[in-house]
């Protein structure tokens, strides 16, 4: 299935809302609109169609997905892309996602709401990092979100591995890159870290984020692999980390379980061994 696209006409301004409206409802059930939808269709007839900036996909003539991508100043936004509930899995939202790429220049930002996992990983698969996280204090729903960019041209780079061990592997290479928001891209919005057999480290981006933070800023930072095992969807790392402690330099063996679901790591269990400090 191949859509065309085109600039909407002032007719189509009906099924435009129809998208936004019904694929809010399908896909984002936690974040009701906070308008109604008599409101949102005046805004799409009276306000979004004649602003410009919109693209609409259709096949066989009818409308079946929307782009809206904005420049404020030096910046350049997709805005809003949805495409209708039953049309979406046959590479519409993909095309869309393309010519927004040809037509915007880079660096590219977008929100997505943290819960909107399927978008997200639409999004990472296509370049887009996430930059930060929020409880969606500016949003109008108040709920969690995170802005993503991409600060490349070009094609769109080959889609990540989902199989669990490769998403341990890109974590581990984040983390002795010390790359903050790659280590979190490998991690689900609301994983949770526990000490093995013991206390919650932290749960969810924002968490892991402080508890990490200072942790990358450590010079001598870096996870050596020992033995990696495998089982289905759960990996168990043995390491040798080395750290800067506050006593000084050192190492600490570790055990590292993860559980990987969706191509995101769920869960994760540390066992700690006895800190060595060096000589």
């Amino acid at each position: 299935m191949t859509p065309h696209l085109r600039p909407p006409t002032a007719a189509d301004h009906v099924r435009v809302a129809d998208i936004l409206i019904q694929s809010r409802a399908a896909f984002m059930p936690y974040a009701p609109s906070a308008h109604s939808e008599a409101e949102v269709r005046e805004w799409v007839r009276e306000t979004l169609i004649p602003a410009g900036g919109v693209t609409v996909a259709t096949v066989q003539g009818g409308v079946v997905g929307v782009l809206v991508v904005a420049h404020e100043g030096e910046q350049r936004w997709i805005q809003q892309m949805m495409v209708h509930p039953s049309f979406v899995g046959r590479g519409i939202g993909t095309r869309l996602l393309e010519h927004a790429l040809q037509v915007l220049p880079p660096p590219i930002r977008l929100y997505a709401f943290q819960a909107n996992t399927g978008a997200r990983r639409f999004y990472e698969r296509h370049g887009f990092e996430a930059i930060a996280l929020s409880e969606g204090e500016a949003n109008e729903e108040r709920c969690p979100d995170v802005l993503y960019e991409r600060r490349f041209a070009g094609p769109t780079p080959q889609p990540l591995s989902a199989l669990p061990v490769d998403v341990v592997q890109r974590q581990l290479e984040a983390y002795n890159a010390k790359h903050l928001d790659a280590w979190l891209a490998t991690y689900a919005a609301g994983a949770q870290q526990f000490a093995l057999h013991g206390e919650l480290l932290a749960a969810g981006h924002e968490q892991m984020r402080v508890r990490m933070q200072a942790r990358f800023e450590e010079p001598d930072l870096h996870a050596r692999l020992l033995h990696r095992t495998v089982m289905g969807a759960v990996v168990v790392d043995h390491e040798v980390v080395t750290r800067n402690f506050p006593e000084g330099a050192g190492t600490m063996e570790m055990l590292c379980v993860y559980e990987v679901a969706d191509g995101l790591i769920q869960k994760a269990s540390f066992a700690f061994g006895e800190k060595k400090l060096a000589p």
